[in-house]
Parts: C-alpha cells; structure tokens; sequence
C-alpha cells in the first residue's frame, strides 16, 4: 500500500509539470494525492516552525552562540514597509482564496487545530523578535493540494 501511495503521488507531481496548458495543469492538480492528514499536518507544522526561526533575529538564533553581525542590506527596507507589504499580500491571498472557496470556515477542526498550536507557540516569539509582541496574529487554513505553510512578517 505504500508504495501505491508513493507512486500515485509522483504520477501526480510528474503529470502537474509535463502539462502544456494551464487547464493541463489543473486537471493534475485535480488528482487527490494520497497523503495522511497527519502526515500532511506534520509537514504544516515543519513549515511554520521553519518560517518562525527564520524571523528571529540572528542573536537569538543560536542561543549563545556568536554569530556574525546583521548584515547592512537588512537596513535597506524598513521593518514597517515589510510589515504593511506584508498585510496587503495576506489580504490579497485570503481575498483569493475565499474567491475561490479554498478558505477554511471558522471552525473548522484542522483551521482550530492550527490556532491552538498558534496559540502556544506565539508567546515566545516576542523573544525572537521584540516586535511580535504588537503584531495582529491570525492563523488561515488554505486548502490547496501543495505542502505549504509559512508565516509572514506582521503576524
């Protein structure tokens, strides 16, 4: 049976980018991939906590290691630019995603689980970066066939 997974998920992959067109392309997007939703909840959370660590400041990162200095290209772009750049690409990917129904419900089960893991991990991010403290946080579930999870700057 794994193996059948394995390589319905590689037809898959291999029918999405060997597609000529676009509407090729969401025929094999169409194709369920066979994934557990553990498997696929795990592969979230790896996302997530990947994106949360590389927010943090790099001092903190290492926890008493030293680490070289902040590079001067981090002072082109002001935290502020990235964090409103940020907010509008959210509401626009939201607004897309509601458009065309892929936007998880309040309360949905997999949506409510994401927002208590947000829930215990938020309070330690104000020790990465001092500004997280002030962000507005909000947890979206996207359904869509890729492996994704992120987090942008803002909250």
């Amino acid at each position: 049976m794994r193996a059948f997974r394995h390589a319905s998920a590689f037809r898959h992959a291999s029918a999405f980018w060997h597609a000529s067109t676009p509407s090729e392309q969401q025929d094999a997007l169409a194709e369920p991939v066979c994934l557990s939703a553990r498997r696929q909840l795990f592969f979230s959370l790896v996302l997530l906590l990947a994106s949360l660590f590389a927010l943090m400041p790099p001092g903190l990162r290492a926890d008493g290691i030293e680490l070289p200095p902040r590079s001067r290209m981090a002072d082109l772009v002001s935290a502020e630019q990235i964090e409103r750049q940020a907010a509008l690409q959210y509401e626009q990917m939201r607004d897309k995603a509601a458009s065309q129904r892929a936007l998880a419900p309040e309360g949905h089960p997999k949506l409510m689980r994401l927002q208590n893991i947000a829930k215990r991990l938020l309070p330690h991010a104000a020790r990465y970066n001092e500004r997280a403290s002030s962000w507005r946080w909000e947890v979206s579930l996207i359904g869509s066939q890729a492996l994704n999870a992120f987090a942008m700057p803002g909250g």
